[in-house]
This record gives C-alpha cells, sequence and structure tokens, in this order.
C-alpha cells in the first residue's frame, strides 16, 4: 500500500506546476485591484483544483491505452 501511495503522490505532484501555472494564467498571482484575498484564493483554488482533476483523468486516459 505504502509503495501504491508513494506512486500516487510522486504523479499527483508533477502535475502541480502545470496545474499551478494554469491557475496563475487564468486569475492572476495575487488578487486584482479591489478584490479580496479571500475572494481571490478561492477562485484560483477552483482553477487549480479543476486543472488538476482535467490533467489527472488525461493522465489515466494515457495509461489506459
Amino acid at each position: 500500500m505504502n509503495k501504491l501511495k508513494n506512486k500516487y503522490e510522486e504523479e499527483r505532484n508533477l502535475l502541480i506546476p502545470f496545474a499551478e501555472k494554469y491557475a496563475n494564467e487564468k486569475e492572476g498571482k495575487f488578487p486584482k485591484s479591489g478584490q479580496s484575498k479571500e475572494a481571490w484564493s478561492i477562485v484560483w483554488n477552483l482553477a487549480f483544483l479543476g486543472e488538476m482533476n482535467k490533467l489527472a483523468k488525461k493522465q489515466i486516459t494515457k495509461e489506459d491505452k
């Protein structure tokens, strides 16, 4: 089980820079003028997590082929 968990974590961690780049491009690295940090962090996290899910699904599909 530990080997499986470690493999999952390693593969997930490889996706983080791509999802982070996407979220930064979509929502910015910092709140926009007049936007609260809390509101910005919510939309940034939604963009990041959505992209992580999309990338993970693509990776799973590639591995199934």
